[in-house]
């Protein structure tokens, strides 16, 4: 299995980071939306951003939030 990076930035400027292992980048992909459910994240491989989760800032109480994956070329 691979070593995948989630990378979290806070309001105040200060950084957290998950590591995960997943056996294919599709499977990181499912884990990293489920560990960053309600934050914006970045998605790591070593050195290399393979996306960005934004979630919404529109949320109500009962909704499970939206994300977007950016997938970087």
């Amino acid at each position: 299995m691979k070593v995948y990076t989630l990378r979290f930035a806070h309001p105040d400027g200060a950084d957290d980071a998950l590591q995960f292992e997943a056996p294919d980048l599709p499977e990181a992909l499912v884990a990293a939306h489920r560990h960053a459910a309600t934050r914006d994240a970045e998605l790591w491989d070593g050195e290399t951003r393979l996306c960005a989760i934004r979630r919404s800032k529109k949320r109500s109480a009962f909704s499970f939030g939206e994300a977007e994956t950016f997938v970087a070329a």
